[in-house]
């Protein structure tokens, strides 16, 4: 799917993205010893690279949000206390 009239993309699955079908690639990236021993502890079976890969794309998807509400906002103004 493509970016729409506001510029943002739509991903399948309502918004979440889905990267299981999608091919791979090998990248180095580098982060905080203590966060990547964390990740690392943490990912379980999957391995490291599918933990690294869903917290991007659950960053990927608060990112798409934020532009969301932004336009948004900027065409209808923003939200008020009482409609929340």
């Amino acid at each position: 799917m493509g970016p729409d009239r506001s510029g943002l993309v739509a991903h399948r699955s309502f918004g979440r993205m889905d990267s299981s079908s999608e091919p791979t690639g090998k990248y180095s990236i580098t982060m905080p010893r203590d966060i990547a021993e964390a990740a690392k502890a943490r990912s379980g079976p999957s391995g490291l690279s599918a933990y690294v890969a869903a917290a991007a794309a659950r960053q990927i998807e608060r990112d798409n949000l934020s532009e969301l509400i932004s336009v948004a906002e900027a065409e209808h103004g923003p939200v008020s206390d009482e409609e929340t």
